[in-house]
């Protein structure tokens, strides 16, 4: 039992000190025998009552249910009316041993935290707050980012003080401990919205209880955390030919996943393409000088859309971590605008288009054809052959079948101008590679001559 002393101001000395310091003038009220009175009235012992907080016994001066005069009076001699081990239980009964008990209180050592006779602070605490108290037996270690109710002293928050059947002393189990505090991941979890397969281990899987040098108490920084699971992912970082930069940067796999639950496949913040436009609405400089073009612009303002990207997926072309190709492709796909063709030169385009589109010299099966000569084998299909991306646009454009206005060309980036003109059944094109060319369908006029323009079917200009 407890009691706050009213208008009386905290001692400025600790009780238990004050209990053996007499006070002036008091000296003869020693050899009394009225011990439960003197001591605490006009004896040697009054300060400790003037304390904040009181032990009960001590409020209504009942010094003898723990004291015990010996000898004779005059010697003012006292022993403990029990065993120290004894002496709280009788007032304070301990119920059955828990699965995890403080030291000090499974010893009986009620002292070793508790002022016996009250004191300035809440519980009797030998210490302002338990912060203050724990922190003398379990060393507090700076962080960058500590747990708040560690930064305010506040271990009652989490631990018990005397035991718990709970390990470590925590007041509930871990996880139903953190959603205590953290009322919006527990809103989440309430849904059916699958859930990371770590956090159904527990909050202490990825985050530190009392603080960390990383951000959200994480115990590594963030892609070393995930790849502790994930290593099948960053294996292939360290080889890749390329590599998303947003795996690389501060927040690595956070940025584009939730760490705890999410309505999308795979933990994916937002629908996949949505994610990806969150970033690509800019233009993004890479460190080899090339640059992404403002992926969100050339969609929002396009007349013709890739059908991936109308289906508003990106992962039919690009893979999301890291890839052995350029640009995160799937498959392979020339680099430079120029190349010798090959079928596995142009894997990533055969995944989804017909391969007889280039391999075909003559055919009425696509668009792209002067009567009936294939006009995509005669850019193509040849030693110094034209790479798809010198025409078209591979996400979106202004033009029909995603054809280009121009093409970056040379090391400054000059916009070569393609100048394409669609008519009914064919069109033309005016570039610096070629004069003008018109091609119908229908009607089809005569071919270049040798050497100029286009050149022979398969052989290079």
């Amino acid at each position: 039992m407890t009691s706050e002393a009213g208008a009386k101001q905290p001692s400025e000395i600790d009780p238990i000190i004050s209990s053996s310091v007499p006070e002036k003038g008091a000296l003869e009220d020693k050899t009394g025998h009225q011990y439960q009175q003197g001591c605490l009235t006009q004896g040697c012992h009054a300060r400790l009552k003037e304390t904040r907080w009181i032990h009960g016994p001590i409020s209504v001066g009942g010094c003898r249910v723990c004291h015990q005069a010996e000898g004779k009076p005059e010697e003012h001699h006292f022993k403990l009316t029990r065993s120290k081990e004894e002496l709280c239980l009788f007032c304070h009964p301990r119920s059955a041993k828990h699965k995890s008990v403080h030291e000090p209180y499974g010893k009986l050592d009620c002292s070793a935290c508790h002022n016996p006779h009250g004191g300035d602070n809440k519980s009797f605490l030998l210490a302002r707050n338990a912060g203050e108290l724990c922190a003398k037996c379990h060393q507090k270690h700076k962080v960058a980012y500590p747990h708040a109710p560690v930064e305010a002293g506040d271990c009652l928050a989490c631990h018990a003080a005397h035991q718990s059947n709970q390990d470590h002393l925590l007041l509930r189990e871990d996880k139903q401990l953190c959603l205590g505090c953290h009322r919006s991941l527990r809103d989440l979890l309430k849904g059916e919205a699958p859930v990371h397969q770590a956090l159904v281990q527990g909050c202490l899987f990825c985050h530190s209880a009392h603080g960390g040098d990383f951000p959200a108490m994480v115990s590594h920084q963030s892609r070393a955390l995930c790849q502790n699971c994930h290593q099948n992912v960053t294996d292939g970082l360290t080889s890749a030919r390329s590599v998303h930069g947003a795996v690389d940067d501060e927040k690595a796999c956070m940025r584009c996943h939730a760490p705890h639950t999410s309505v999308f496949d795979r933990l994916l913040r937002d629908p996949p393409a949505e994610l990806c436009i969150g970033c690509h609405d800019c233009e993004i400089a890479l460190p080899s000088g090339r640059k992404i073009g403002n992926i969100h612009e050339q969609i929002s303002t396009a007349a013709s859309v890739h059908g991936p990207v109308k289906e508003k997926n990106c992962l039919p072309c690009h893979f999301p971590h890291s890839s052995p190709n350029v640009s995160l492709l799937r498959g392979e796909y020339p680099e430079n605008l120029y190349s010798q063709f090959t079928e596995s030169t142009y894997d990533l385009c055969f995944h989804c288009h017909d391969r007889r589109l280039v391999t075909d010299e003559r055919s009425t099966r696509f668009g792209f054809r002067n009567g009936d000569r294939n006009l995509h084998r005669v850019h193509v299909y040849r030693e110094k052959g034209r790479a798809c991306g010198i025409c078209h646009e591979p996400h979106a454009s202004k033009l029909v079948k995603l054809l280009r206005e121009s093409v970056s060309f040379g090391p400054e980036g000059w916009q070569l101008p393609i100048n394409f003109v669609k008519t009914e059944t064919g069109g033309s094109c005016t570039t610096a590679c070629h004069k003008k060319y018109s091609y119908d369908k229908v009607n089809p006029p005569a071919a270049p001559a040798q050497g100029e323009g286009h050149g022979e079917e398969g052989k290079p200009r």
